[in-house]
């Protein structure tokens, strides 16, 4: 059983990823290398699919994640979403609430697309 990814789905992680692992009070070591090497996961398919075929459109590209890492990939953006929704509450500073509330966004939007794959 496997869950098609698309570059769409890839573009989307990056996005939502982008910020909360290099921000310090959100991305601990663990955190930032765990979610670099998902990030590297997904983009050696990518990298592939391109040097496949000098024809390719992007939009064509899907790669099949097998259940158990698609299932890590959800745990990890849920975890990310915790620690970002304590971060909220916790901060002081309207510009820091802001961001963060884009940053959530993004990850609740990853979170929502990912929940709704269907295994193939």
């Amino acid at each position: 059983m496997s869950f098609k990814y698309t570059y769409e789905d890839l573009s989307n992680i990056e996005t939502a990823f982008f910020d909360c692992l290099v921000h310090p009070k959100l991305s601990s070591p663990e955190i930032f290398f765990i979610g670099q090497g998902i990030k590297r996961y997904l983009e050696t398919d990518l990298e592939d699919f391109l040097d496949s075929s000098s024809r390719a459109k992007i939009s064509e590209f899907a790669m099949y994640v097998t259940a158990e890492r698609h299932s890590y990939i959800l745990s990890f953006v849920g975890k990310l979403i915790s620690d970002l929704e304590l971060l909220i509450r916790q901060t002081q500073s309207i510009y820091w609430y802001d961001e963060y509330k884009k940053w959530l966004g993004n990850l609740e939007y990853v979170r929502k697309e990912l929940e709704a794959k269907r295994p193939i």
